[in-house]
């Protein structure tokens, strides 16, 4: 007899597991609470037409029911944490959260929670790569913030922010723009890109 599961979402999480999704709630909801957001409670099902024309990705599909005047209602398939339902689309953009976040990239997540040997490689290769960042900018006279994450935030060489982020994404690799002017948030890469993007900054500031 094959057991069947529940799609994942609608199953049970039990110790650690539980904690960990907790932990991670809770880390959020303080962050939000910080800067000043209201908590929304958003509810589990909506009615279908809201989702007219939402994409969905290959074999996925919306649990579909009807309520009690017969009208189709959907289990919200729009999984990311809710800051609030607005009436100006145009508005969206201005209080989203800095990441985009799917199904996929939290399945992702728990994976590498539960591989504490690949999160220390993870960890130590972010800090040797971060490394050869800051030697760079201090060789080049860069201005920086120290990090303990997995980016830097730093002024650009003539203060060309869009300059810089072009040169790098024409060839591939994205930065993060316009959280101050003049300055960009590099994501630490993998070790080969970082030898590329470095190669480039170089070309940047001697051109």
């Amino acid at each position: 007899m094959v057991q069947q599961q529940l799609p994942t979402g609608f199953r049970d999480d039990i110790g650690a597991v539980a904690e960990r999704k907790d932990d991670v709630s809770q880390y959020m909801l303080g962050l939000c609470r910080s800067r000043q957001y209201t908590k929304i409670s958003t509810p589990l099902v909506e009615y279908k037409d809201v989702f007219n024309g939402y994409a969905m990705g290959r074999g996925q599909h919306m649990y579909e029911f009807m309520d009690s005047s017969e009208e189709s209602v959907v289990i919200r398939p729009d999984l990311t944490m809710p800051i609030g339902r607005l009436e100006l689309a145009n508005y969206m953009q201005t209080i989203r959260l800095p990441y985009n976040l799917n199904t996929l990239s939290q399945v992702a997540a728990e994976a590498a929670f539960d591989d504490q040997g690949f999160l220390a490689r993870t960890v130590s290769q972010n800090a040797e790569e971060r490394a050869k960042w800051e030697a760079l900018f201090d060789e080049l006279g860069i201005h920086y913030y120290k990090s303990e994450a997995n980016f830097i935030f730093f002024e650009t060489p003539d203060a060309d922010a869009d300059g810089l982020a072009d040169a790098w994404l024409k060839e591939g690799y994205q930065v993060r723009r316009g959280q101050r002017e003049g300055w960009l948030r590099l994501t630490i890469p993998m070790a080969q890109d970082g030898d590329v993007m470095r190669h480039i900054l170089k070309q940047f500031v001697n051109k």
